[in-house]
């Protein structure tokens, strides 16, 4: 079994910044990501990475919302399969856990139905669905691409949590 060793820092704190942000910026084509009417800097937001054997595998972007809630906004594994996306999941609960909040959230596009896969087998439900939103999204940052992962259009959020 692969072991995974996780680092929380903030982007400016640590040398792994620069091969994450650039895998960043690319695939979300920029350090900017938008959902459900906000727009969220990815730069200036924690980041959990994933990290074997010097190597990034994996990391994510998340932030508070509120007291009693956390967000997970981005999240990426630069190398699937390897466990890094489950453990990441782990590691942001565990954040959420040991800060008090009852409730991690998240919000995938209607074409990535890989992640909502994912998500609904590590326990999230499915708590909201935001018709159109992706067309508000698209107003904070147009980049946003009209069709997405097999040829699926981007209209819609899809948002999952889980409760403590």
């Amino acid at each position: 079994m692969l072991e995974v060793k996780f680092e929380v820092f903030l982007m400016s704190e640590d040398e792994k910044k620069q091969a994450v942000e650039a895998h960043a910026a690319k695939k979300w084509s920029g350090m900017k990501v938008a959902s459900h009417g906000e727009l969220f800097d990815l730069s200036k937001l924690p980041c959990l990475i994933a990290v074997s054997d010097g190597e990034v595998l994996g990391y994510c972007y998340y932030h508070f919302s509120g007291d009693t809630e956390i967000e997970l906004i981005a999240m990426e594994t630069i190398q699937r399969g390897r466990g890094a996306a489950s453990l990441l999941i782990k590691a942001i609960i565990s954040i959420a856990k040991k800060n008090g909040c009852r409730r991690l959230f998240l919000t995938v596009t209607n074409d990535n139905t890989e992640a909502m896969s994912f998500y609904q087998h590590k326990g999230f439900i499915m708590c909201g669905l935001r018709i159109g939103e992706v067309a508000a999204s698209r107003k904070l940052k147009p980049g946003i691409p009209l069709v997405g992962y097999n040829e699926i259009p981007i209209l819609h959020e899809v948002e999952f949590e889980m409760r403590f």
